[in-house]
């Protein structure tokens, strides 16, 4: 389950063209729920850990997100690219880790935290009103926390190119039903990549507060 709220700083374009700096400002989280057998990603003896187990298996997330440039064309005459953006932020993660003790059944489960930062530049596309799609091509920038005692602590470079198909209903153009494919690659050790898939809808809590 994701949240996000956006907020509108400035709506003043540059000299009369169609690009708006810092558009928006968005702060967003989530939280994940894996099956009831997963208690945590193992450290091993040398103390270190599959980063790419930790940060696919992350269980919270809470960031901020801020428009750089936002590249808007007017819809008259019909056009098919909507928009285009770069945006930048930070998210903090929260991934469980299961630290082995004295044997493998004495284990202390806690939480190791990232620090990732990004860009990311995004283009979307729309027609007939009821059909988008966005592609985006964030690159991630994370290390772990000291505090959580893991050796491999370093930094990694992330990309996660995606692709976002939406469809909105009739009678409100804020909520969608969506259908998001995303390639996480390291690009450290390209041979750590994993695939996400995901199928959900999109309301506006604005929207259900105000009876729509």
């Amino acid at each position: 389950i994701a949240g996000s709220a956006k907020f509108i700083t400035s709506t003043r374009n540059v000299h009369g063209s169609s690009l708006i700096p810092f558009n928006y400002v968005s702060f967003q989280g989530g939280l994940a729920k894996f099956d009831n057998e997963f208690k945590g990603t193992f450290i091993s003896p040398e103390d270190s850990i599959d980063r790419k187990d930790l940060f696919q298996r992350s269980q919270y997330n809470v960031g901020i997100k801020m428009n750089i440039l936002h590249w808007v064309r007017s819809p008259y005459p019909r056009r098919l690219i909507q928009d285009i953006q770069l945006n930048a932020g930070f998210n903090f993660i929260g991934s469980r880790i299961a630290d082995t003790l004295v044997k493998r059944n004495d284990t202390l489960y806690r939480t190791a935290t990232h620090n990732q930062w990004f860009i990311e530049p995004s283009i979307s596309f729309t027609r007939n009103k009821n059909l988008n799609m966005c592609l985006s091509l964030p690159f991630y920038y994370q290390n772990i926390k000291a505090s959580s005692g893991i050796a491999n602590s370093s930094s990694t470079w992330w990309a996660a190119p995606s692709i976002n198909l939406m469809y909105y209903s009739k009678r409100s153009t804020n909520s969608k039903l969506f259908f998001r494919y995303v390639h996480n690659i390291d690009l450290k050790k390209p041979k750590n990549a994993f695939v996400q898939l995901q199928l959900g809808y999109s309301v506006s809590v604005t929207d259900l507060l105000n009876g729509k």
